[in-house]
C-alpha cells in the first residue's frame, strides 16, 4: 500500500499495524470542518512539531475517544482552545496507527482513505466532547 504522504525510511514503525480505529478525535485547525487539511500532518503543512521524529512528524494526530479526559486537558492548551473537534470510526485498511499508553495515535494514511467520508460527527466545543465522553 502506497501512503498519502512521503514518509522517511523504516516509517511506520515495524510496531505500527493496520488496525480498525473507532470513536477517534481529531483537532480541526481549519474551517470549514470537512477542509481536507485538518487531515494533513504537521509536516505536510510546514509546522513545527516539536519533539516528534520525522516519521511521527508525517503521521495524522488522533485521540482515542476513551482518553476524552486527556483530550480535554489537551483542548486546555491555548493553541487548541478555538478549534473544533471531530470524531471519526477509521476501518482497517485505511492505514497504520500506533496507540500510545496516553490515548494518542500516530495514523499514517494510505493515498486511498478519504478521511473527511468517515467523520460521525463534528464537535464545537469541548462541553459537547464531555457529553460524547460521558454518553460512551
Amino acid at each position: 500500500m502506497s501512503f498519502k504522504e512521503t514518509l522517511p525510511e523504516q516509517c511506520p514503525p515495524s510496531d505500527a499495524s493496520d488496525s480498525e480505529l473507532n470513536g477517534v478525535v481529531r483537532f480541526l485547525p481549519f474551517k470549514p470542518a470537512n477542509n481536507p487539511k485538518n487531515y494533513d500532518s504537521y509536516a505536510e503543512l510546514g509546522r513545527d512539531s516539536r519533539n516528534a521524529s520525522k516519521c511521527d512528524a508525517r503521521s495524522l494526530s488522533l485521540w482515542d475517544i476513551t482518553s476524552a479526559k486527556k483530550v480535554v486537558a489537551a483542548k486546555k492548551m491555548a493553541f487548541l482552545k478555538k478549534l473544533e473537534l471531530s470524531l471519526l470510526n477509521i476501518p482497517q485498511g485505511s492505514g497504520m496507527n500506533i496507540i500510545k499508553s496516553s490515548g494518542h495515535i500516530d495514523f499514517w494514511m494510505y493515498s486511498n482513505f478519504d478521511p473527511t467520508s468517515n467523520v460521525t460527527s463534528v464537535l464545537k466545543n469541548v462541553d459537547e466532547l464531555k457529553q460524547v465522553w460521558t454518553n460512551a
